[in-house]
């Protein structure tokens, strides 16, 4: 019976840490969970250090020094899919496919428990979920049984590749000359702390003046940007987003913005002309 409580226990913890849709190159690599809200804060504390392993549609996922999950996974427009086909139920003892843990508990307790019967259904269902990723981050929204949480990793041994910079004073020479696109409007949405505040947004994108290949393709992608912008601040707390923080959360935008979303534009400065976090009633 000891066996079957620490399989529950894991397998409910993977499944909220472990919602996957095409294969993003960014996801290639191995991610280490830095912090989590919701029920998969309450898991990952049970099993430590959790590493999410990329392989161009391949994952596992690793705790306390041995493989937890195995699966496939595909992603598309900010969405990640994953399929698990192997679990570790009995806590470092090995992986088993689907048929092999029913009849391990079976051989174990003389009967499916109701209750197993039910996490192995959703632990090796298809899941879908949102997702971010930039050089070093990668976040991860899911809902389980109700519950959202978000998982954010730090890939691991990370060292920045290049310097995105912030067009900002002080110039040597001309100071650049921008023009602004307006079209993501103002966003709402909600942070992921417990409770949760009410975020009010409005971007600017900054570029090049004249630069109407680059003005074309934001128009284009209104819809797009306007689902990335909600997405990006729900996936904050409102400690990330502190007025100190500002600086790095526009390079972050947009980076991400440039290297994820855009094919030929390119966007040279951000500006949050309006950013509220207040408490709910």
């Amino acid at each position: 019976m000891k066996k079957l409580v620490f399989g529950i226990a894991l397998v409910a913890m993977v499944t909220v840490a472990s919602c996957a849709q095409r294969t993003d190159p960014a996801l290639n690599g191995t991610w280490v969970i830095e912090g989590a809200e919701g029920a998969a804060g309450v898991m990952a504390s049970m099993l430590g250090e959790i590493e999410w392993r990329f392989d161009n549609g391949n994952f596992e996922i690793w705790g306390l020094g041995f493989i937890i999950q195995r699966g496939t996974y595909t992603t598309s427009n900010g969405t990640i899919t994953t399929q698990v086909t192997h679990v570790d139920w009995t806590g470092g003892d090995g992986l088993l496919d689907r048929a092999g843990l029913r009849a391990l508990i079976i051989a174990e307790e003389g009967s499916l428990p109701t209750e197993a019967g039910e996490l192995i259904d959703r632990v090796f269902a298809t899941d879908t979920s949102t997702y971010i990723v930039s050089d070093d981050t990668f976040r991860i929204t899911s809902t389980v049984a109700g519950e959202t949480s978000t998982v954010v990793f730090r890939r691991s041994g990370y060292r920045p590749q290049h310097t995105v910079t912030d067009p900002a004073p002080p110039f040597i020479g001309t100071l650049p000359v921008l023009q602004w696109f307006t079209g993501i409007g103002t966003i709402t949405t909600q942070t992921r702390d417990t409770p949760a505040h009410t975020v009010i947004v409005e971007v600017q994108l900054g570029l090049d003046k004249g630069d109407t290949e680059t003005l074309s393709e934001l128009f284009d992608r209104q819809e797009v940007l306007r689902d990335f912008t909600r997405r990006y601040f729900a996936m904050m707390t409102v400690e990330e987003l502190r007025p100190e923080n500002e600086t790095r959360l526009r390079r972050e935008f947009m980076e991400i913005l440039n290297t994820r979303y855009l094919d030929n534009a390119r966007i040279r400065n951000v500006s949050f002309e309006r950013l509220d976090v207040m408490e709910n009633s």
